[in-house]
């Protein structure tokens, strides 16, 4: 079992409407390197019931893991994003497992 942790440094965020008024709504996570910015995750937002589990770029590769959540979600990971830091993305291939967690914060720390 290999967990990979990546910094969260960037995200861009992604709202349209595809053919046929399919709305898509997307955020990329990027983690910061010498070389650039590295893609490192796509959150996939829909109103379907049914989530699937996180899927990698190619089975066994640290390519891009996309991520799906329930559109109530967005307004959510947006805050997270923008008012938490130090954030990572946390991932565990062989569990299909993934998730977005901020560094150890005081209890009763109040935002500024």
């Amino acid at each position: 079992m290999a967990v990979i942790q990546n910094a969260i440094s960037k995200y861009v965020v992604k709202l349209g409407v595809l053919d046929g008024g399919v709305q898509k709504t997307e955020i990329d996570l990027y983690q910061s390197s010498k070389k650039g910015s590295n893609h490192i995750a796509r959150l996939k937002f829909t109103e379907d019931s049914i989530i699937p589990a996180p899927s990698w770029a190619a089975p066994g590769s640290m390519g891009p893991i996309t991520i799906t959540y329930p559109l109530s979600r967005y307004e959510t990971i947006i805050d997270l994003l923008r008012n938490e830091t130090p954030l990572k993305l946390v991932s565990v291939q062989s569990w299909k497992s993934a998730t977005i967690q901020s560094g150890h914060e005081p209890v009763g720390e109040e935002e500024s």
